[in-house]
C-alpha cells in the first residue's frame, strides 16, 4: 500500500522518498526542522524572531556574510538556531542579542563546549563587522536551564521532535519555565 507521494514539498523546501522514510522512522533531518518551522512561522508570523535554516550552523557559521545580513539578524528579539551536533543529536540555541544572552537548550540535558564555541565566532563576526571592535565575552552569559525546568527526552531519538517543541513554545510565547 502506498501511503505517501514519493516527493512531498512545503513553501519550496522538498523531501524525497529518503527523507520521508527517515520522518517514518523517527528520525528528523535538517530538512524536516525547516518544514516544521516555515509551517510554524507561518502560523505564529512573529516578526521578533529569526529562526535559521537547520542546515545553516554546519554550513555558514564560518562562511563570510554581508554586514546587511548579519544586521538583519541581529536586531531581532531572538535568534533560534537548531542544531544538529554531529549529525547524531538535535540542541536548539536562542540568542537574545538585545539581552547579550545566550540559551542552549538540549533535549538530553547534557551541554556541547564545541557547539557554543562555534556560536561564539559568529557573534565575534558580528561584532567585529558592527563595530570594528572584539567582542566582550564578558558582556554576553550563557544559560542552560536545569534539567527540572524544561522537558526533556526521555528515549534515544527524538531529539528532533522535542527541539521543534521548543521552537513552538518560544514562537508561540508559551513560558519555557528557564530556572536562572
Amino acid at each position: 500500500m502506498k501511503m505517501f507521494p514519493g516527493e512531498l514539498e512545503f513553501k519550496g523546501i522538498k523531501l524525497d522518498k529518503l527523507e520521508m522514510k527517515r520522518f517514518l522512522n523517527g528520525w528528523l533531518t535538517d530538512k524536516h526542522i525547516d518544514i516544521y518551522v516555515a509551517a510554524i512561522m507561518e502560523q505564529y508570523q512573529s516578526k521578533e524572531i529569526k529562526i535559521l535554516p537547520a542546515a545553516w550552523f554546519k554550513e555558514k557559521i564560518s562562511l563570510h556574510h554581508t554586514v546587511e545580513e548579519y544586521e538583519k539578524v541581529m536586531e531581532k528579539a531572538c535568534l533560534l538556531i537548531p542544531v544538529n551536533i554531529d549529525d547524531q543529536h538535535w540542541v536548539l540555541l536562542a540568542i537574545l542579542p538585545k539581552e547579550k544572552r545566550i540559551v542552549y537548550m538540549d533535549p538530553l540535558g547534557n551541554f556541547d563546549k564545541k557547539v557554543f564555541q562555534n556560536v561564539k565566532k559568529y557573534l565575534q563576526m558580528y561584532v567585529y563587522l558592527m563595530t570594528q571592535s572584539k567582542l566582550k565575552e564578558k558582556e554576553w552569559q550563557l544559560h542552560i536551564p536545569s534539567k527540572s525546568s524544561i522537558p526533556l527526552q526521555t528515549d534515544g531519538s527524538s531529539c528532533g521532535v522535542y527541539v521543534c517543541l521548543y521552537i513552538r513554545q518560544i514562537i508561540s510565547q508559551t513560558e519555557l519555565h528557564f530556572d536562572f
